[in-house]
């Protein structure tokens, strides 16, 4: 019976027995940031490492999963309880601190740094775990009522790095600041079967022209990395597939017919012929076009996984 005005303070008090096995938090490992709407229910959870791979290769840069891994260090500057303390010298709790966390990192080094930079000033949620393979996110109930495994709102920054001392290397780091319920009352955690490495993330595959537009006729070279590593010889067949590769007007955005896409083994690079009787291509040199690969979801089901291209803008020829 619901009661007007009632406060029922014993109903939410626990008891204190806790059996012979019980969830202990370790070392944490690395944190993946999720979409604002990732859940994960018992039927992801069951596969949760196919799930984050979905995830991983979603087409909306907002919706999709960017794993850090290898933490290494941690400062942890979580606030003590804030406490109001009156004239009588009595204290009374106003609330708890928050967590406060600063992660030292080093694989990746500046190029993982410049990205996750792009995370700043930005509300964003988080999955972390730890080196027993366990995960930790949002308790939440779902608009079902069911309760899922959610991302932990965040105040994330990944900061500037600091220089090598010469008694430590170049330091690079990330923050989190997380009110103190997600890791309490509201914490969700998830034992995985699989090292959550394994999640990687995306790689940015820039184009580079080689030769001149012949009559929509543009052949490119893809390379990723820092490094810009050419990935000709890794996805030479896997790539020469019109069904790949999108072509634009520049001008109106609207969307050109690929007719062939034919590996170039002596400059490891792809000739792309756009349909110049597409009626969107544009009828005039020397008028530009972009071209790009497929989005991630789409490379990932053609085995060429863990890839996402810029945009590439030049003349139709």
């Amino acid at each position: 019976m619901a009661n007007l005005n009632t406060i029922g303070c014993a109903t939410i008090l626990r008891n204190t027995g806790y059996g012979t096995c019980v969830f202990y938090p370790q070392f944490m490992r690395g944190a993946i940031r999720v979409g604002p709407d990732a859940e994960f229910d018992e039927t992801a959870l069951a596969d949760l490492r196919a799930a984050l791979i979905t995830q991983t290769h979603l087409d909306s840069k907002v919706d999709r999963a960017y794993p850090i891994h290898g933490f290494k260090n941690i400062t942890d500057n979580t606030e003590d309880t804030v406490f109001q303390t009156f004239a009588d010298g009595s204290q009374v709790p106003v609330r708890d601190g928050n967590y406060n966390l600063t992660w030292q990192y080093t694989d990746g080094g500046w190029c993982l740094s410049n990205a996750l930079r792009s995370f700043n000033f930005q509300n964003s949620r988080w999955l972390f775990y730890d080196q027993a393979f366990q995960f930790y996110g949002w308790r939440k109930q779902n608009a079902e009522g069911a309760y899922v495994l959610a991302g932990i709102p965040v105040v994330f920054h990944a900061n500037p790095w600091r220089m090598n001392t010469g008694a430590e290397v170049a330091r690079f780091s990330v923050y989190f600041s997380i009110a103190a319920e997600y890791l309490n009352e509201s914490l969700g955690f998830f034992k995985a079967n699989f090292n959550p490495a394994e999640i990687e993330g995306l790689q940015t595959v820039a184009m580079t022209q080689v030769g001149t537009s012949l009559a929509g006729l543009i052949t490119v070279q893809l390379t990723t990395g820092c490094d810009n590593t050419n990935i000709y010889d890794q996805y030479s067949t896997e790539l020469a597939v019109a069904a790949l590769w999108k072509g634009y007007n520049d001008a109106t955005g609207a969307e050109i017919d690929i007719d062939t896409v034919t590996a170039v083994p002596g400059t490891k690079s792809f000739a792309v012929q756009l349909d110049v009787t597409d009626p969107d291509y544009p009828t005039t040199a020397p008028a530009k076009v972009r071209i790009s690969l497929a989005g991630p979801t789409a490379l990932n089901a053609a085995d060429i996984p863990n890839l996402e291209s810029v945009v590439f803008i030049t003349t139709r020829g």
